[in-house]
């Protein structure tokens, strides 16, 4: 935590503690390694989409530990660290209280532990005028492997419980993790493009044994099946996979995310090459290094010669 020095009530010296929310009374904000943007004046309409998601699992995360049911409202404005790769965002936001029907503001501190996928953890979320202070350190977990996706037989097993319809369409960080997933991978997505896939199945698995995996879960697997109905306009192949992976770190209070997200014909095109690189093993093997490359070559002279006639 930086400190900034101002004058008090008695007009001596004094130190103001700056724990990178609000902005510093007195001397540059470089000083601070941190930028400022705010909603009105130095927005970058880039960062809109992704942030706003940032600020949402925030809240989500307040939710989520405190048990309320706030609605968020409107990201005011967020601190960035300088850096040009993964950075902290301090942000300040507002959100609804659905039962007294009052507006509250909320800070949430987000960490990037990764650039260009999703790998952050949520460290602070708390009314603004709360004193909780961030706890950092970093998880043990954040680089351990996803898992993968899991066969039809095992989600019918009791470790996998699956969504109906009601709790699909109403479990809003559902919604929430997806837009994670991609807004985290692709900063220039906007919130029209995020708006275009619709989910379809959610199954989650809790990451204790002894727990019966429920929402309630504060650390699981959730697979989603979704559709890109962008592409579905279009006539192209549109369905998608998802995994998001939250641990809840228990000694800082921290939510960490993981995940990432694919098509089924990036699938299918991984699916073939691995095949083709078991045949091409087995030729080595059969017909040694230069017999395999040189039926390699014949192999994909006439695919080639096959597809310029096709596209004749």
């Amino acid at each position: 935590m930086a400190c900034q020095r101002g004058e008090g009530e008695d007009g001596r010296p004094q130190v103001k503690k700056f724990d990178g929310f609000d902005l510093p009374t007195v001397g540059p904000i470089s000083s601070y390694r941190l930028r400022h943007f705010e909603h009105a004046r130095y927005w970058h309409p880039s960062n809109k989409a992704f942030v706003k998601v940032y600020a949402q699992l925030g809240l989500h995360r307040y939710n989520f530990l405190e048990g309320t049911n706030y609605r968020f409202s409107l990201l005011q404005s967020y601190n960035r660290g300088m850096t040009s790769g993964a950075a902290r965002y301090y942000l300040s936001l507002f959100a609804d209280c659905p039962d007294s029907g009052r507006t509250l503001p909320f800070h949430a501190l987000v960490s990037e532990n990764r650039i260009g996928r999703l790998d952050i953890s949520v460290h602070i979320a708390r009314p603004r005028c709360s004193e909780e202070q961030p706890r950092l350190c970093r998880p043990t977990y954040t680089c351990s492997p996803l898992p993968r996706w899991p066969s039809s037989e095992m989600f019918a097993q009791r470790r996998f419980y699956t969504l109906n319809e009601h709790e699909l369409r109403n479990t809003d960080w559902v919604r929430l993790y997806l837009d994670l997933a991609h807004s985290t991978c692709d900063r220039g997505m906007t919130e029209s493009q995020l708006s275009d896939f619709y989910i379809e199945q959610v199954a989650i698995r809790s990451l204790s044994d002894a727990d019966p995996p429920s929402l309630d879960s504060k650390s699981l697997v959730v697979y989603m099946v979704y559709k890109d109905l962008a592409k579905d306009r279009l006539g192209e192949p549109c369905y998608r996979k998802a995994i998001i992976r939250r641990v809840y770190e228990e000694s800082s209070r921290s939510l960490t995310f993981q995940g990432k997200h694919w098509s089924f014909s990036e699938e299918k095109e991984k699916k073939k090459k691995k095949k083709d690189k078991k045949r091409f093993a087995l030729l080595k093997k059969r017909l040694g290094v230069c017999g395999a490359w040189r039926l390699g070559i014949d192999v994909y002279r006439k695919r080639g010669i096959r597809s310029s006639s096709t596209t004749r």
